[in-house]
């Protein structure tokens, strides 16, 4: 296993892959921080978050102690960052540098649990399992490669859906509601296993490009609980103990799953699959399926449509996604549709319509800060096709329209979580302001001109409320145990979409009556979203099958009563009520956090490794990385050590590096001599991203000052030699990428503009060049064209060479050049072949390709070209969890020189 971890950390940062750091940016350099810490935890806080930091911190005390029931062992103290300036949904935790991130602003999906606690739960699970990969062998690499060797035992031993799904039932046991009892998430695998025909094990895995397969967190909810509910709760820590104390056979995962179950990791799935289809099958004749009429277009390949909205009679709008194309929205008409818009970053369940004005949420990033991000309202008319933004720098969600299309309804989250209902005007003017102060709130609705309806989960209750804007008073129905969605007003009360047992459905609440809810339409897997038709008789929605969702319409009919009592005993998830003590958190006091070495030479930067020794460090807020490297050439002897820092709190980053070279017994133009050289660079850059519409646009500019010293001591006889160089080099560029769908080899339309210049301080030398390319769609499905042009001016040819060389022609030096490349790429079929449990073949793709180059070395010109195709292979070797891709490229130069070169990309 030892050898085996070696080889594939080395793989990996030779073969395309930076294997330091996981890094997803930094938050703005005015943001001030303080800290709890506790024996078991540090929780690094945003200030403007200490109000809520204080549950936070109980929740993870909660956590800590629920999270690590089942597995024996006891986690170490983590550094956990809570990310309040996003808009985001997320959590994870991570190695090299161990740590855990909270993104705390809960999103519009209403799966009745606070946010905050489940997502403490489920990540502390996680910290739990990590900490498990700490004993046996999991020890022994930590010592010899750090956190990366220990991240390598994970990746090569255990399948992502255990991981996942293993903690997605920790947060169902401990939480109020976790995943595991909420319908949206369960319908994706019923659906699966009922409507496609039996998938192989690695598919279900893996995943597909050819068909839509649901992710490694429901299957794994499935198949953990499945093989914990049949072997005992004891199961996953029996198995993971043996992984780590074991992971030298082949497969280890599955090698010790069949010793203590006595049936492989596929021998499972299928018993989950029989178990679970004989399960639905016993419950059809009971809760027979609502009557439907399908609105959407029917399609032979996966097609989603979702949030729908009836206009009148002539048609709906509604969100399409596919694997072809971005999301788009499109009207549905007769069964046909036509594209209105495609959209930026759409934030789902946020579709709204009033006349001909189309609403909705956007997510867009700051430019520079990855961790700052804006959730904005956009309007535009659906005839004229023109979009704005109400404001900009905005916090709101599930924008809707009052009955007369004058005033918007949003929810705000202040970034202590505090939500508000806010009423704009047209204009984005904040014409009210209803401060709520506790709980989650989600989908306002217009119940009339001067009430807005929506619904609010506070701990464990789920409610309906009702605002009236006038007197500011507020109307609140029982608590459910159930959570409540989309408000929408019928008759005397509202229709909801909620749960019955495990599946989503649509009821009707009354007020009167004591509010009970009664079920409207029971679908076959689940649905989503709630649109009335013109006659008030009908509800339009989404209705879930394998293939995505379909429009339906079905009439309401008031059902039977739906069960909304709790189930569970709610004392065993009460969470402690304790007082922390907050200090200040200095960033600019820890800058560095060793976390990972290793017995060779890993250069993250240009993704090399060879024999030496390298140590690196990142700190907890992804602001400050540095690798140190020794490197040891045995062919030469040659021996290189290098330093490579980046600072990058600040808006524009800074970065430095220097290295020392000796080379001995070097042979100099029939000379011996011993070559030393020192060296530096510092410099300056600045990358801004933009996402406000279907455009991605970016813009980097960089600036660096170069020193170079080499001294040559020649055997006796010959006088010693010292050279000194310095040069500065700058680099900017600008793109703009069309979104595109999961298939699409290239965006379908993009244009990237570059510009490099190299100037000599000390000589008359300098050299320019500008490169320009482009994409455009093909003439097929998902296939393209790239294009790429670029010419250099230089004084004379010991420059460097910008322009990138034919396919097969190496060691070109010029003064100056043109250069041409046209690519044409299309993906070939998508076999999802399992080759025994040496490879899961996804997709193969093709690449053909004409390269050009004119070079002019103030003596003659020279001219080089080559043409020929790769063959790419995108699979997962050795039930590897990611995407791997092998290419094999043949191709002639000029000359007929026929030339091979294999490629191969491990993803992660």
């Amino acid at each position: 296993m030892l050898i085996r971890c070696f080889t594939f950390i080395f793989l990996l940062t030779t073969l395309g892959l930076s294997a330091q750091i996981y890094n997803l940016g930094q938050n703005p350099a005015s943001t001030k921080w303080s800290q709890i810490k506790t024996d078991e935890f540090q929780l690094i806080f945003p200030n403007d978050f200490q109000e809520k930091a204080q549950e936070l911190a109980n929740l993870l005390a909660y956590a800590n102690k629920k999270s690590r029931l089942t597995l024996n062992t006891k986690p170490r103290k983590i550094s956990i960052i809570l990310q309040n300036n996003t808009t985001v949904d997320n959590g994870f935790v991570t190695l090299a540098p161990k740590r855990s991130e909270f993104y705390a602003t809960p999103s519009q999906e209403n799966d009745g649990v606070d946010w905050l606690k489940k997502l403490a739960v489920h990540e502390y699970r996680h910290v739990v399992q990590f900490e498990k990969y700490e004993e046996g062998v999991g020890k022994v690499l930590k010592i010899i490669f750090g956190e990366q060797g220990m991240g390598a035992l994970i990746v090569l031993t255990t399948p992502l859906w255990m991981i996942e799904g293993d903690a997605v039932i920790v947060e169902s046991e401990h939480t109020e509601r976790g995943r595991g009892e909420y319908g949206p998430f369960l319908r994706e695998f019923k659906a699966q296993i009922m409507e496609m025909d039996s998938l192989s094990y690695e598919k279900a895995s893996f995943g597909s490009f050819k068909h839509y397969v649901t992710d490694h967190y429901k299957l794994g909810y499935f198949l953990s609980q499945f093989v914990k509910d049949e072997y005992g709760y004891k199961i996953w820590n029996s198995v993971m103990q043996a992984v780590v104390r074991n992971p030298f056979p082949p497969y280890p995962f599955s090698y010790h799953l069949k010793r203590i179950t006595g049936k492989s990791t596929s021998q499972l799935y299928g018993d989950l699959i029989a178990a679970t289809r004989k399960k639905i099958e016993s419950k059809k004749g009971f809760f027979d399926a609502s009557p439907k009429e399908i609105l959407s277009p029917v399609y032979d390949d996966y097609v989603s449509f979702e949030n729908p909205i009836f206009v009148n009679d002539s048609f709906v709008i509604a969100c399409k996604k596919s694997y072809n194309h971005p999301l788009k929205f499109v009207a549905i008409a007769d069964g046909k549709e036509r594209v209105i818009h495609t959209p930026g970053n759409y934030d789902d369940n946020s579709l709204n319509i009033h006349g001909s004005k189309l609403i909705w949420a956007e997510k867009r990033r700051h430019p520079r800060w990855d961790y700052l991000d804006y959730s904005e309202i956009i309007v535009m008319d659906i005839h004229k096709k023109n979009r704005k933004r109400l404001k900009r720098k905005t916090r709101w969600f599930a924008p809707t329209f009052s009955p007369k299309g004058d005033k918007i309804a949003v929810v705000e989250y202040a970034k202590n979580n505090a939500p508000s209902i806010v009423i704009l005007s047209l204009k984005g003017k904040e014409l009210q302001r209803f401060q709520l102060s506790k709980g989650q709130v989600f989908h306002p609705n217009w119940y009339a001109e001067d009430s807005v309806a929506f619904s609010r989960l506070d701990g464990f209750h789920n409610y309906l409320e009702v605002l009236t804007l006038s007197n500011e008073t507020l109307m609140q129905s029982k608590s459910f145990s159930i959570p409540l969605s989309y408000p929408t007003k019928y008759k005397n009360g509202f229709l909801v979409q909620t749960l019955n047992r495990d599946k989503d459905c649509i009821a009707f609440f009354d007020f009167k009556n004591r509010g009970e809810l009664k079920e409207v339409i029971n679908p076959e897997y689940g649905l989503k979203f709630i649109s009335l038709d013109s006659s008030q008789e009908s509800v339009v929605y989404s209705d879930y099958h394998s293939d995505g969702f379909k429009v339906a319409r079905s009439e309401i009919e008031i059902g039977s009563l739906i069960p909304s009592n709790w189930s569970k005993s709610l004392e065993n998830l009460t969470v402690p009520k304790k007082q922390f003590d907050v200090t200040k958190y200095r960033p600019m006091l820890h800058l560095f956090n060793f976390h990972s070495w290793a017995p060779f030479s890993v250069n993250p930067s240009n993704e090399t490794a060879n024999i030496g020794a390298s140590i690196f460090s990142q700190n907890l807020l992804g602001s400050s990385i540095l690798s140190l490297n020794y490197d040891y050439l045995s062919f030469t002897k040659a021996q290189k050590t290098s330093a490579n820092y980046s600072f990058e709190h600040f808006y524009p980053t800074f970065f430095a590096e220097a290295y020392q070279l000796n080379q001995p017994n070097t042979t100099v133009q029939s000379v011996l001599a011993d070559i030393q050289s020192v060296g530096y660079q510092t410099g300056s850059e600045l990358e801004l991203y933009f996402n406000g519409n279907k455009y991605r646009k970016s813009a980097f500019v960089k600036g660096a000052y170069v020193y170079d010293e080499i001294t040559y001591d020649f055997e006796e006889g010959y006088v010693d030699t010292v050279l000194k160089f310095e040069n500065t080099q700058w680099i900017a560029a600008f793109g703009l990428v069309h979104k595109y769908g999961l298939r699409d080899i290239y965006s379908p339309w993009s244009f990237v503009l570059s510009s490099a210049c190299y100037l000599n301080l000390n000589e008359n030398q300098n050299a320019q060049v500008v490169n320009v390319s482009a994409t455009i769609p093909g003439v097929l499905k998902n296939d393209g064209f790239r294009f790429l042009a670029g010419k250099q001016w230089g004084t004379d040819v010991f420059v460097p060479d910008y322009l990138a060389e034919p396919r097969g022609v190496l060691n070109q030096n010029y003064k100056r050049g043109e250069r041409f490349t046209a690519q044409y790429a299309l993906p070939l079929i998508y076999p999802d072949w399992k080759i025994s449990r040496l490879a899961y073949l996804q997709r193969v793709r093709a690449d053909l390709f004409y390269d050009y180059l004119q070079v002019n070395d103030d003596v003659e010109n020279n001219y080089f070209s080559s043409q020929g195709g790769t063959l790419y292979f995108d699979f997962n070797p050795l039930r590897y969890s990611y995407l791997t891709t092998f290419g094999i490229q043949i191709g002639a130069d000029r000359d007929g020189n026929v030339f091979f070169a294999p490629s191969f990309f491990i993803s992660y």
